[in-house]
This record gives C-alpha cells, sequence and structure tokens, in this order.
C-alpha cells in the first residue's frame, strides 16, 4: 500500500522549488538556503551570523529553466529591500520622480535608481531613445490632437443638447481637468507596471469614450462617456509619455522635449479638416466614432516605449539551480520577511505620492503659479477661436482650417525653437525666450477680440501657434531646470494637479462670457489678460531663486550646527568613560 503522506512529502520536497521560481519569476524571487549558503562570505568571527541581512535577488531571462540560476547579492543594512524583479517579460519603465523608485529607499527615484543600474549600452540621446520621441509624437499626434479638436464639435453638440455655450464648454473643462490632474496617478501606475502598459490601457479608454460619445442621446451622458472615461484615457496616456521621454536624454532634452510635444501642433492641424470633411459625410455621430478608432493607434505608439531595463546589466549565472534543493525553515522565515517588506514598500511608496517639500520651493511656486495662470489662455484659444470665427460669418470650413493653421505653426514653433533652445550661447538663457513668448501670445490673444476677417484671424493663429509652441515645448524643461532630474517627475505631475484647476475654470468662465455678452471679445481679452499676468509672475524668479539659496544655506548652517552639537557630546561622553 502506497504511503499517501510519504509521496506527498516527497512531492513537495523536489516540485516546490521549481514551482515557486516559475510562479514567482516575474515578480520577486525568493532566494534558496542553498543558494545564500554559496554566496554568502566567509567570515572570520561567528558573532555576526545572526545579524539581520538581505539578498537582492535577479534571474536571468535567457535561461528557460524555471529552476534556473539565481544570482544573489548580499546589500548593506536592515532597512534594504530586495527590488521588484523586472523581468524581459514585465518591464517596468518608470515614468515617476522622486519617492517612487524601485530601491529600497522609497523616496529614491525610480528612473535615477534605475539609471544607476543601466549598462554602458542605454542610448542616452542616441539610437532608440529617438524611437521613444517618435512614440511621444505619435501620442500628441492623436491623442491631444483629437482635444485640441474638440472645437469642431462645439457647434454641433450645441444644436443636439440644445444647451448653453457655458454648459457645453464645461464638458472640454472636465475632461481636460482629468487628463492633468490624474498624472500624478498614472504616474504611480507606472512605477507598478510600465509606460508601455499605461499609455496602451489610456489608448483603449479614450477609444472606448469618443465612441460611446457618438452614441449619447443627453448632454448628462456625454458627461460620462467624453468626460470621465476619455478623461481618464488621457490622463494616462499625456504625462507618462512626456515624463518618459525627459529621462532618455540630458544633452538634447529641450530638442527631443520639442519634437515629442510637437505632434500636438500637428494633431491639431490635420484632424480639424479631417473632422470637418467626416462630418459632412458620416455626421456627428460617426466622427466620434472615427475618432475613436484614430486615437486607438496610440497603442501602437505605446509599443515603442521599450523599458530602460532592457538595457539592464546582463546577469551571470553563478549559482546551480534551486529546484535540487528542498526548502528549508530559515527559506521560509527569510521569504515572510520578504513579503513583509514588500508590503511596507508599497505603503511607503504610497505615501510618498507627492513631494509636498515642493510646496516650500520659492522656485517651483513661482513656475507653477505661471503656469496655472497661463492655462486660462492656451487650451481655451482652441475652443473659442472656431466659434468666434463663425459668429463672425465665417463658414464651418475656414473655422476648422483656423485651427489647423495654429496646428502647423504650432509645430514649426516647438521643433525650431526646442533646437535652438539647446545651442550653448542660449541654453542658459531660455528662460527669457520662455517669458518672451508668453507675453507675446498674451497680447495676440487680448487683440484678437477685434479681429472679424479671415484674413486678419489667419495672421493671429499663425502667430499664436508659433509663439505658444515655443513656450509650452519649455515648460518641462524649465522645471528640469530649476529643479533637477530626480525631481522632474513629482513636479510636473503637481503643477499639472495644481493647474487643473484653471483648466477646469476655464472653459466655464469664457462660456458664461459669451452668454452675458453676446460674443467671444470679452473671453478673448480674459484669455489674454490672465496669459501676460502669467509672464509677469515670472520676472520674480531671480527673487525666488535667491531667497531658495538663502533657505539652504540657513540648513547648512542648522546642520552644521548639529553635527557640532554631536562632536562636543561625544567628547563628554568619553571624558566620562576616561
Amino acid at each position: 500500500m502506497i504511503d499517501r503522506s510519504s509521496s506527498f512529502c516527497t512531492m513537495y520536497r523536489y516540485v516546490y522549488p521549481g514551482l515557486k521560481i516559475i510562479l514567482l519569476k516575474h515578480k520577486f524571487m525568493i532566494p534558496s538556503e542553498s543558494a545564500m549558503t554559496a554566496r554568502r562570505p566567509r567570515q572570520e568571527s561567528t558573532d555576526d551570523e545572526h545579524l539581520p541581512v538581505t539578498y537582492n535577488t535577479h534571474i536571468d531571462d535567457a535561461n528557460d529553466d524555471p529552476g534556473g540560476a539565481v544570482e544573489i547579492d548580499r546589500a548593506s543594512g536592515p532597512e534594504t529591500f530586495p527590488p521588484l524583479l523586472e523581468a524581459e517579460g514585465n518591464d517596468s519603465s518608470h515614468c515617476g520622480g522622486v519617492g517612487q523608485g524601485r530601491g529600497s529607499n522609497p523616496d529614491e527615484g525610480g528612473h535615477v535608481e534605475q539609471k544607476q543600474q543601466l549598462g554602458a549600452g542605454f542610448p542616452k540621446d542616441r539610437g532608440w531613445a529617438w524611437m521613444v520621441v517618435l512614440g511621444g509624437f505619435g501620442m500628441h499626434l492623436l491623442a491631444t490632437g483629437a482635444v485640441k479638436s474638440f472645437g469642431v464639435f462645439f457647434l454641433p453638440l450645441q444644436s443636439r443638447f440644445l444647451c448653453s455655450a457655458g454648459e457645453l464648454a464645461m464638458t472640454q473643462g472636465v475632461t481636460l481637468t482629468l487628463m492633468f490632474s490624474l498624472g500624478v496617478f498614472a504616474n504611480m501606475l507606472c512605477e507598478l507596471t510600465s509606460t508601455r502598459v499605461v499609455v496602451l490601457s489610456g489608448s483603449l479608454l479614450c477609444c472606448v469614450g469618443l465612441c460611446a460619445s457618438g452614441f449619447a442621446p443627453s448632454l448628462a451622458w456625454f458627461y460620462l462617456t467624453y468626460c470621465v472615461i476619455t478623461g481618464v484615457g488621457l490622463s494616462l496616456c499625456y504625462v507618462p509619455s512626456v515624463v518618459y521621454v525627459n529621462y532618455w536624454f540630458d544633452t538634447r532634452r529641450t530638442l527631443a522635449n520639442g519634437i515629442s510635444v510637437a505632434g500636438g501642433g500637428g494633431g491639431s492641424f490635420l484632424l480639424p479638416n479631417l473632422l470637418r470633411w467626416l462630418m459632412d459625410g458620416l455626421g456627428l455621430s460617426g466622427s466620434l466614432i472615427l475618432l475613436g478608432g484614430i486615437v486607438l493607434n496610440v497603442a501602437v505608439c505605446a509599443m515603442l516605449f521599450r523599458p530602460a531595463s532592457f538595457y539592464s546589466r546582463p546577469k551571470t549565472n553563478t549559482l546551480t539551480s534551486s529546484r535540487n534543493h528542498p526548502p528549508t525553515a530559515h527559506s521560509e522565515q527569510l521569504s515572510q520577511t520578504i513579503n513583509d517588506s514588500l508590503t511596507h514598500r508599497y505603503l511607503a511608496r504610497v505615501r510618498s505620492l507627492f513631494d509636498w517639500t515642493l510646496l516650500w520651493d520659492p522656485v517651483f511656486l513661482i513656475l507653477a503659479a505661471s503656469h496655472t495662470i497661463c492655462s486660462f489662455n492656451y487650451p481655451n484659444v482652441f475652443l473659442i477661436l472656431p466659434a468666434h470665427a463663425f459668429l463672425n460669418g465665417q463658414s464651418a470650413d475656414s473655422s476648422a482650417l483656423l485651427l489647423s493653421i495654429v496646428g502647423i505653426t504650432d509645430l514649426l514653433g516647438r521643433v525650431v525653437f526646442g533646437y535652438l533652445s539647446d545651442l550653448s550661447f542660449l541654453r542658459t538663457r531660455r528662460r527669457y525666450g520662455y517669458i518672451i513668448c508668453m507675453y507675446i501670445t498674451g497680447s495676440l490673444t487680448a487683440l484678437s477680440s477685434v479681429l472679424t476677417s479671415f484674413p486678419g484671424l489667419a495672421v493671429y493663429a499663425a502667430m499664436f501657434g508659433l509663439f505658444a509652441g515655443s513656450y509650452v515645448a519649455l515648460i518641462a524643461v524649465m522645471f528640469k531646470d530649476a529643479l533637477g532630474d530626480e525631481r522632474l517627475g513629482k513636479a510636473f505631475s503637481l503643477v499639472n494637479l495644481i493647474s487643473s484647476v484653471t483648466v477646469l475654470t476655464g472653459p466655464l468662465i469664457c462660456g458664461r462670457l459669451r452668454d452675458t455678452t453676446g460674443t467671444w471679445e470679452a473671453a478673448l481679452v480674459f484669455c489674454g489678460v490672465s496669459a501676460l499676468c502669467g509672464a509677469s509672475l515670472l520676472l520674480l524668479f531671480p527673487l525666488a531663486q535667491r531667497l531658495k539659496d538663502r533657505m539652504e544655506d540657513r540648513m547648512e548652517d542648522r546642520m552644521d550646527t548639529q553635527r557640532l552639537n554631536d562632536r562636543m557630546e561625544d567628547r563628554m561622553e568619553d571624558r566620562m568613560d576616561t
């Protein structure tokens, strides 16, 4: 008679280690006792054998053996936890900033730690880095271009839902608010999965939301389909793409960022006329459905976001397979310790989702306030300009053509100004170009309220697109120059969250002004004056920088005083011991 308990113990002893490695190969690796023993250095004294020791474990993906060799690196300190495994099939491309890393310290940036682990083959400013730029360009071309083309649908939607301009304009405000404010949570999802997966998921949500908007029977349903579903999808596409491109470049960062975000200008050039032509043949519902299919192609662009861990240093097979060694009590205890440590790290990452120290940084506050106030101008022009032209006697096709003019000059301004800003003699002075472009766009928008003819509006559209694209291309670069590479992700996410307040209220204010005055002239003046105020705030940048330097000097003095006090206390203790 077969002893079932003995058979089960035998199966558990020889099969479980291999199954454990298969199941955890793409997540976390629990090292076996034999592997730890093989890598543990010999010690002269046994006093340190019971000190807390942690291990960083890795699996060689090239080895198809489920019990493949395991490499274990001894880490220092009891607070170091094993990093998440970044296997080839489940790489995690970090798009967050400080406090989102996979390192032992949850307050350190995931990108920074990942850079420290990359080999010499990482294509910084070269190679696949430009394919990442191409992916960002395609995302902006399709997703951002679709949002900027909303003005083409404004009058047909108003006729379908029989609503006021303020109520319909609010839908665009809610969509843009979700697009910007949820970016910080999109960064967290990038940490848990990868930028590629997050952007691909966002493209699916955008497609579903736009297609469902074509069947919306009322304004309330349109709020659900376009604002909520499409807005969440856009948030998963926009912020991760912008931040991820910046981590692949150093010397050519401004040019790469300019080319990437220039896709938004290309989209606003191509899509308005295309949608206007589609509406003549397919109607409003058919155009929205087809637009959803167009935005779905962002999934193709997401596949170009290769994880940076693809270029990590190769691991060496130095140990034998762990499947031939039964689990021991020590390995099971270590497994429980690792699980508890990972839970602690995830909770710490959630708590450190925002870098709240930025709110005490004078430089960040100046940049954030300027960007937030200027958000009254740039997004709302794409909503107001077609309706303003149509109200002044221009045809629907001519009104859509104005958005195309803005789009092509926007693309030109981003690329050209991005290239010029990377030149050595302009790199330290690009802040002044940023301020000048903001002043010009605000003045042009305020003066456009008196323009009614198509030639005048076309000239305004060309000039506005050129200078608006120039300063928009430098937004992320300005934060990087002022705050550093390590804080870029969280700074960009936080400023988008703050600016979502004006993005939400801007369309509502413009719509109310249109309903009150009967024209869009007051709304254009409001947008232009807002841009002038935002540009004026940047004149305080040198003062904010001096204040920040003074605060850092005081902090260093306090730390020096504290260290001096500690030394005096140590000397006093030594004397007392003597």
